[in-house]
């Protein structure tokens, strides 16, 4: 957009007509508009984030409980007993 503005008013130096000026006014202060929204939802995205990442983190990590033995493990302790494992 500040393309197109550019072109319209800086090949004659000065621009010749009042409409031309003001389109050429109105497209700067779009794409300046434009930039400026983009950065902030950028910023927020950001955020939310670091947001979400933070609340995960608060959880524990998940855990099989006092339970659960693997199946070698099992079968070691069932063949010759507790010392053995460890």
């Amino acid at each position: 957009m500040t393309i197109i503005s550019l072109a319209l008013g800086l090949p004659v130096g000065i621009v010749p007509r009042l409409p031309t000026a003001v389109l050429a006014a109105a497209i700067v202060i779009t794409a300046v508009l434009v930039l400026m929204v983009g950065y902030i939802l950028e910023s927020f995205m950001h955020m939310r984030q670091e947001q979400a990442r933070l609340a995960h983190l608060r959880y524990l990590a998940p855990c099989r409980g006092v339970d659960f033995v693997p199946e070698e493990l099992g079968s070691a302790l069932q063949e010759s007993g507790p010392e053995a494992v460890a």
